[in-house]
Protein backbone atom coordinates (compact mmCIF):
# COMPACT_ATOMS: atom_id res chain seq x y z
CA UNK A 1 0.00 0.00 0.00
CA UNK A 2 0.96 3.59 -0.42
CA UNK A 3 1.58 5.84 2.56
CA UNK A 4 -0.03 9.21 3.12
CA UNK A 5 2.75 11.65 3.90
CA UNK A 6 2.50 15.13 5.36
CA UNK A 7 4.19 18.21 3.99
CA UNK A 8 7.95 18.13 4.63
CA UNK A 9 8.88 20.22 7.65
CA UNK A 10 12.21 20.89 9.30
CA UNK A 11 12.60 18.35 12.12
CA UNK A 12 14.23 19.45 15.35
CA UNK A 13 14.67 17.10 18.28
CA UNK A 14 12.71 18.00 21.39
CA UNK A 15 14.57 19.04 24.52
CA UNK A 16 12.85 16.15 26.33
CA UNK A 17 12.43 13.15 23.99
CA UNK A 18 8.89 12.21 23.01
CA UNK A 19 8.22 8.49 22.57
CA UNK A 20 5.46 7.34 20.22
CA UNK A 21 3.00 4.43 20.13
CA UNK A 22 0.93 4.60 16.91
CA UNK A 23 -0.27 1.05 16.44
CA UNK A 24 -3.54 -0.79 16.96
CA UNK A 25 -4.37 -1.35 20.62
CA UNK A 26 -4.22 -5.11 20.31
CA UNK A 27 -2.15 -7.94 21.72
CA UNK A 28 -0.32 -8.73 18.46
CA UNK A 29 1.42 -5.33 18.67
CA UNK A 30 2.79 -6.38 22.10
CA UNK A 31 1.91 -3.24 24.06
CA UNK A 32 3.03 -5.04 27.23
CA UNK A 33 6.67 -5.02 26.13
CA UNK A 34 6.43 -1.41 24.96
CA UNK A 35 4.80 0.04 28.08
CA UNK A 36 6.63 -2.16 30.58
CA UNK A 37 9.90 -0.97 29.06
CA UNK A 38 8.83 2.66 29.47
CA UNK A 39 7.72 1.99 33.04
CA UNK A 40 11.12 0.41 33.79
CA UNK A 41 12.94 3.44 32.37
CA UNK A 42 10.78 6.19 33.86
CA UNK A 43 12.90 6.67 36.98
CA UNK A 44 16.17 6.81 35.01
CA UNK A 45 15.24 8.88 31.94
CA UNK A 46 13.22 11.98 31.26
CA UNK A 47 10.78 11.48 28.37
CA UNK A 48 7.23 12.27 27.29
CA UNK A 49 4.76 9.91 25.61
CA UNK A 50 2.23 10.19 22.79
CA UNK A 51 -0.10 7.21 22.40
CA UNK A 52 -2.26 7.23 19.29
CA UNK A 53 -4.98 4.78 18.49
CA UNK A 54 -8.55 3.90 19.12
CA UNK A 55 -9.47 2.89 22.65
CA UNK A 56 -11.35 -0.38 22.45
CA UNK A 57 -13.46 -2.11 25.08
CA UNK A 58 -11.23 -5.18 24.89
CA UNK A 59 -7.89 -3.36 24.69
CA UNK A 60 -5.06 -4.99 26.64
CA UNK A 61 -5.02 -3.93 30.30
CA UNK A 62 -1.53 -2.46 29.97
CA UNK A 63 -2.99 0.62 28.29
CA UNK A 64 -4.90 1.58 31.43
CA UNK A 65 -1.93 0.69 33.64
CA UNK A 66 0.41 2.81 31.51
CA UNK A 67 -2.07 5.70 31.47
CA UNK A 68 -1.97 5.73 35.28
CA UNK A 69 1.74 5.09 35.87
CA UNK A 70 2.98 7.42 33.11
CA UNK A 71 0.26 10.06 33.57
CA UNK A 72 2.73 12.90 34.26
CA UNK A 73 4.55 12.16 30.98
CA UNK A 74 1.59 11.80 28.63
CA UNK A 75 1.04 14.47 25.98
CA UNK A 76 -1.73 12.59 24.17
CA UNK A 77 -3.45 9.27 24.82
CA UNK A 78 -6.08 8.00 22.41
CA UNK A 79 -7.59 8.57 19.02
CA UNK A 80 -6.64 11.63 16.96
CA UNK A 81 -9.75 13.45 15.75
CA UNK A 82 -8.55 13.49 12.12
CA UNK A 83 -5.53 12.76 9.88
CA UNK A 84 -4.19 16.31 10.18
CA UNK A 85 -4.15 16.03 13.99
CA UNK A 86 -2.61 12.56 13.76
CA UNK A 87 0.31 13.83 11.67
CA UNK A 88 0.71 16.85 13.97
CA UNK A 89 1.11 14.39 16.86
CA UNK A 90 3.65 12.31 14.91
CA UNK A 91 5.65 15.44 14.13
CA UNK A 92 5.99 16.12 17.87
CA UNK A 93 7.68 12.75 18.44
CA UNK A 94 11.34 11.75 18.42
CA UNK A 95 11.41 7.97 18.93
CA UNK A 96 9.05 5.14 17.94
CA UNK A 97 9.96 1.79 19.54
CA UNK A 98 8.16 -1.05 17.75
CA UNK A 99 7.25 -4.26 19.58
CA UNK A 100 4.86 -5.92 17.13
CA UNK A 101 4.70 -9.70 17.02
CA UNK A 102 2.56 -9.68 13.88
CA UNK A 103 2.87 -7.27 10.98
CA UNK A 104 2.11 -7.54 7.29
CA UNK A 105 3.56 -4.25 6.14
CA UNK A 106 4.42 -1.64 8.79
CA UNK A 107 2.28 1.30 7.75
CA UNK A 108 2.38 3.02 11.16
CA UNK A 109 6.20 2.79 11.23
CA UNK A 110 6.44 4.37 7.79
CA UNK A 111 3.99 7.13 8.78
CA UNK A 112 6.13 7.97 11.80
CA UNK A 113 9.38 7.85 9.83
CA UNK A 114 7.97 10.22 7.17
CA UNK A 115 7.65 12.75 10.01
CA UNK A 116 11.28 12.36 11.10
CA UNK A 117 10.62 9.99 14.01
CA UNK A 118 13.41 7.49 14.75
CA UNK A 119 12.01 3.95 14.45
CA UNK A 120 13.46 1.30 16.76
CA UNK A 121 12.68 -2.00 15.08
CA UNK A 122 12.77 -5.70 15.92
CA UNK A 123 14.92 -7.80 13.58
CA UNK A 124 11.92 -9.63 12.18
CA UNK A 125 8.62 -9.38 10.31
CA UNK A 126 8.49 -6.84 7.48
CA UNK A 127 10.86 -4.32 9.05
CA UNK A 128 14.15 -5.53 7.51
CA UNK A 129 12.46 -5.26 4.11
CA UNK A 130 11.21 -1.74 4.76
CA UNK A 131 14.57 -0.61 6.15
CA UNK A 132 17.28 -2.93 4.77
CA UNK A 133 19.76 -3.76 7.50
CA UNK A 134 22.78 -3.07 5.33
CA UNK A 135 21.70 0.60 5.25
CA UNK A 136 19.69 0.92 8.48
CA UNK A 137 21.20 -1.70 10.81
CA UNK A 138 21.45 0.79 13.66
CA UNK A 139 17.63 0.95 13.87
CA UNK A 140 17.26 -2.70 14.87
CA UNK A 141 17.31 -4.57 18.17
CA UNK A 142 17.36 -8.28 18.96
CA UNK A 143 14.45 -9.91 20.79
CA UNK A 144 14.72 -9.21 24.51
CA UNK A 145 16.99 -6.19 23.99
CA UNK A 146 14.47 -3.35 23.54
CA UNK A 147 15.32 -1.75 26.87
CA UNK A 148 19.05 -1.54 26.08
CA UNK A 149 18.37 -0.19 22.59
CA UNK A 150 15.92 2.42 23.85
CA UNK A 151 18.36 3.51 26.58
CA UNK A 152 21.00 4.04 23.89
CA UNK A 153 18.64 6.02 21.66
CA UNK A 154 17.35 8.12 24.58
CA UNK A 155 20.96 9.10 25.28
CA UNK A 156 21.81 9.96 21.66
CA UNK A 157 18.53 10.89 19.90
CA UNK A 158 19.55 14.53 19.37
CA UNK A 159 22.60 13.40 17.40
CA UNK A 160 20.74 10.95 15.14
CA UNK A 161 20.19 12.20 11.59
CA UNK A 162 16.70 11.12 10.56
CA UNK A 163 16.93 12.36 6.98
CA UNK A 164 17.89 8.92 5.63
CA UNK A 165 15.00 7.09 7.32
CA UNK A 166 12.58 9.86 6.35
CA UNK A 167 13.69 9.67 2.73
CA UNK A 168 13.35 5.88 2.72
CA UNK A 169 9.84 6.03 4.26
CA UNK A 170 8.74 8.67 1.77
CA UNK A 171 9.60 6.25 -1.06
CA UNK A 172 6.39 4.46 -0.08
CA UNK A 173 4.22 7.56 -0.53
CA UNK A 174 1.22 7.47 -2.86
CA UNK A 175 2.96 10.01 -5.10
CA UNK A 176 5.96 7.70 -5.50
CA UNK A 177 3.70 4.72 -6.06
CA UNK A 178 1.76 6.60 -8.74
CA UNK A 179 4.95 7.81 -10.45
CA UNK A 180 6.43 4.30 -10.49
CA UNK A 181 3.16 2.80 -11.72
CA UNK A 182 2.92 5.34 -14.55
CA UNK A 183 6.54 4.62 -15.49
CA UNK A 184 5.78 0.88 -15.64
CA UNK A 185 2.76 1.49 -17.86
CA UNK A 186 4.86 3.61 -20.21
CA UNK A 187 7.52 0.90 -20.39
CA UNK A 188 4.93 -1.80 -21.09
CA UNK A 189 3.31 0.32 -23.80
CA UNK A 190 6.61 0.49 -25.67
Amino acid sequence: PGVEVPEIKEKTANEVPVILWNHRWEYDKDPDEFFNTLIELKDSYDFKVIVCGEERKNAPEIFQKAREILSDRIIHFGFAKDRKTYFELLEKCDIAPVTAKHEFFGLSVLEAATCGVIPILPQRLSYPELFPQEDFGDLFYEDGKLKQKLENVLSTYKEIDTSKTTKRARQFSWDEFNNNFIALIKISDN
